[in-house]
């Protein structure tokens, strides 16, 4: 499929993309159709993703001419069962960018596995990778594998990645269920909060989207 235009796409139907020279696109994916990405030159893409039945997730993005940037942003969610998820990112030009943020919600009995590759070929300059993961356990049983590969042939780059795994606040909790907050609506306020920080600049392209995923998610979550 070729992207030509500016525009917000969701669930698209396809497993490989090109997205063409001086784009700005968004695309949101709750599916296991979209495989590959390509970007090309002077164009930037939001990939935001929502991850929660029992498949391998296997993505590539793959950015081809400089001056292009991916950002990514990707939820995590899955209760009794495994989730095995591989990003693949590869730079072939100079002048690149790829951001990549990734939260977990770790459940009981559950667990996940993320592998995340990265390649910035020889002779490149100016090239920038940062990846996060935040895991946030509600739960006492679970088991997270973070696999972090950075395949750096360049010197003029910076490659970086991090992981956190916390529980949400008692305190945090303690402080609004002093304001006469139930204990079960106080999570649920800590859990949008993460989620509406994750995917702002995605309700930002369209507003009656926000309503739409954020309570899908958390019924999902309450469940």
């Amino acid at each position: 499929m070729n992207i030509t235009k500016n525009w917000f796409y969701k669930n698209i139907q396809a497993d490989e993309i090109f997205i063409w020279d001086n784009l700005v696109v968004a695309i949101f994916d709750s599916s296991n159709m979209l495989k590959n990405i390509n970007i090309w030159e002077n164009s930037k893409v939001e990939y935001f993703s929502f991850f929660s039945n029992p498949f391998d997730y296997e993505k590539d993005v793959i950015i081809n001419w400089k001056n292009s940037t991916c950002i990514i942003n990707s939820l995590i969610y899955s209760k009794d069962n495994k989730l095995d998820v591989k990003i693949y990112g590869e730079s072939n030009s100079n002048e690149t960018k790829i951001k990549a943020h990734i939260i977990s919600f770790v459940w009981e009995n559950w667990n996940i596995k993320i592998d995340w590759t990265i390649k910035i070929n020889q002779g490149l300059s100016k090239v920038t990778w940062n990846l996060k993961e935040e895991n946030i356990y509600l739960w006492n049983t679970w088991s997270v594998t973070w696999l972090p590969i950075l395949l750096v042939e360049s010197n003029d780059v910076e490659a970086s990645h991090s992981c956190n795994i916390e529980k949400i606040s008692d305190e945090k909790l303690f402080y609004l269920r002093s304001r006469w907050i139930w204990k079960e609506n106080a999570l649920r306020i800590m859990i949008e909060a993460k989620v509406k920080d994750l995917y702002r600049c995605l309700f930002a392209y369209d507003c009656n989207f926000e309503e739409e995923i954020l309570e899908s998610i958390l019924d999902l979550i309450e469940s």
